[in-house]
């Protein structure tokens, strides 16, 4: 398996190996993360596969629980200070004591001597302590390349005091990386300092690398088209009758719920990650002008044609007589010059909503709001890390504007007179529209 590169994750118990490892493979329900120590009590291991046949494997150990009486014990076993640092730690795992009083750590060892390269997991939050500059000793012995991971590096942190530590034990390959508060750079130094340290791996951090990137522009490439897609069908919604509020709220409120889940699953986090308020949404009653250019102009007429308005004044009596007449008066109307072409638009356009002439939408204000919260919610799956337990809530900041946000609510308003745009049929305009659209989302998403 000369394609395989091996990784030991170790450290201290609780610094939060387990959720680098759930991070930098994108796997959240990798192993056990919690806030209480000694969750990992044996060495767990996953892959990624990548092109070539070449993989990375990373090893999940258990957690030192006592460092201090580790090194104490070694060098009771082993005084002379020229027995090479390997030796010891072999000859250490064939012992009592590694199968008794030090089993856990011994775990971590044994899977640390068979690896290629080790990631120390530090949780840089807490202080440097006596245990911690125990297990820098050992962890020179082992022979292998070592890069330190500093996490938990978001909050208060004790990060300078930590390097210093570190410079003292002569351990130089240093990183920062929270595995809660992602960051995609920080994610990128780690990999490419892997490969300093294990050239042999180089082919396979590049690999890992362009696939992590091209996955990121993906992701908010399609994160956009959702949007912009329960954007349209938002303002499309509608509803007539004499309660009709209810109605279309309760319709645009499943359709973000829908949104939600497919942005969570497109970062690969469930529902669980996100915990929404209720979306508010107000509602505009929508009466139809007739002879509105934009109704027109989405039908192919011309407001200012003759045709158009003998057109529209005629469909005005047909919906008044609810087109009992099988459409004779709009016919009459249509040929002053518009023809049965135009006749035939403006009777699908009221057939396909029977409730065209006073009806309930969505008001502007309210797709502004969901467009920004969808926008945010983005942003921060973006930089969550895989680790992360606590779920997300609804942004409370949604007074800022959206970059051309106008922009956005002037297809949208386009849109309330275009209802084949709820459907599969497509037509060149309508596809430029929605791109349009899908661009002006994308410009408000991370630009990773």
């Amino acid at each position: 398996m000369g394609n395989m590169i091996r990784i030991a994750v170790i450290g201290h118990t609780n610094a939060g190996k387990t959720s680098l490892l759930r991070t930098l493979t994108r796997d959240r329900n990798f192993g056990i993360v919690s806030i209480h120590p000694a969750t990992t009590r044996n060495v767990e291991a996953v892959r990624v596969e990548l092109t070539n046949e070449l993989t990375i494997e990373f090893h999940d150990t258990p957690g030192f629980e006592d460092s201090i009486g580790l090194l104490n014990t070694l060098h009771e076993l082993y005084p002379d200070p020229r027995i090479p640092g390997p030796q010891r730690l072999t000859e250490f795992l064939d012992s009592g004591a590694a199968r008794s009083d030090f089993a856990q750590e011994a775990k971590a060892l044994r899977q640390l001597l068979s690896c290629d390269l080790s990631l120390y997991v530090a949780d840089a939050s807490e202080e440097v302590s006596g245990k911690y500059a125990d297990e820098f000793v050992i962890l020179n012995w082992s022979g292998k390349p070592c890069l330190v991971v500093l996490n938990f590096v978001a909050g208060a942190a004790h990060t300078k005091a930590w390097r210093e530590a570190l410079r003292n034990a002569g351990l130089h390959n240093v990183v920062e990386f929270d595995t809660v508060v992602f960051n995609i750079r920080d994610e990128q130094r780690l990999l490419q300092q892997t490969a300093l340290l294990l050239p042999v791996a180089e082919g396979h951090i590049q690999q890992l690398l362009a696939l992590r990137g091209e996955e990121r522009v993906q992701q908010l490439e399609a994160a956009a088209v959702l949007i912009a897609e329960t954007l349209i069908e938002c303002a499309l919604v509608h509803a007539g009758g004499s309660n009709p509020m209810p109605l279309v709220q309760e319709q645009v409120r499943k359709r973000e719920q829908r949104l939600n889940r497919d942005l969570l699953g497109l970062f690969r986090f469930s529902e669980a990650d996100y915990a929404p308020d209720e979306l508010p949404i107000q509602g505009a009653q929508w009466s139809l002008d007739l002879f509105d250019g934009e109704v027109l102009a989405s039908l192919g007429l011309s407001l200012g044609s003759s045709a158009a308005k003998g057109a529209a004044a005629g469909a005005a009596v047909d919906l008044v007589t609810g087109f009992t007449s099988l459409g004779l008066a709009t016919i009459i109307g249509g040929a002053i010059g518009a023809g049965i072409d135009g006749v035939n638009r403006i009777r699908q356009y009221f057939t396909s909503r029977p409730d065209a002439i006073e009806t309930t939408q969505v008001a502007m204000e309210s797709l502004s709001y969901l467009a920004r919260r969808a926008c945010l919610l983005v942003r921060d799956l973006a930089s969550r890390g895989h680790a992360a337990v606590q779920p997300l809530l609804s942004q409370k900041n949604l007074a800022d504007r959206l970059l051309n946000e106008q922009h956005i609510v002037d297809i949208l308003q386009q849109s309330r007179y275009q209802p084949h745009w709820a459907s599969a049929r497509s037509d060149s305009n309508q596809i430029r529209r929605r791109q349009e659209l899908v661009t002006l989302i994308r410009h408000n998403l991370p630009q990773e």
